[in-house]
């Protein structure tokens, strides 16, 4: 398939997806996602401490309990 010479944008991107659909088959990938949460000013007031809270409650919270989980820091 090829387009007028001088095609415009949306005629070049029609062309690149059906180029794209014929030779590339579909990918498919499973993501998933760990989130911390720690709460401002009630844990920290410093930005830096904060992402650390944050950090620790991901990993701790969320990364041992399983995939797809919010860990929420607590003392």
């Amino acid at each position: 398939m090829t387009g007028p010479p001088n095609g415009s944008a949306v005629d070049c991107e029609l062309i690149g997806h059906n180029y794209m659909k014929e030779n590339h088959p579909e990918v498919l990938l499973n993501i998933t996602v760990s989130i911390g949460v720690a709460s401002y000013p009630k844990e920290t007031e410093d930005i830096n401490a904060l992402i650390r809270l944050a950090d620790r409650a991901m990993y701790l919270g969320a990364k041992r309990s399983g995939r797809n989980k919010v860990g929420v820091y607590q003392q």
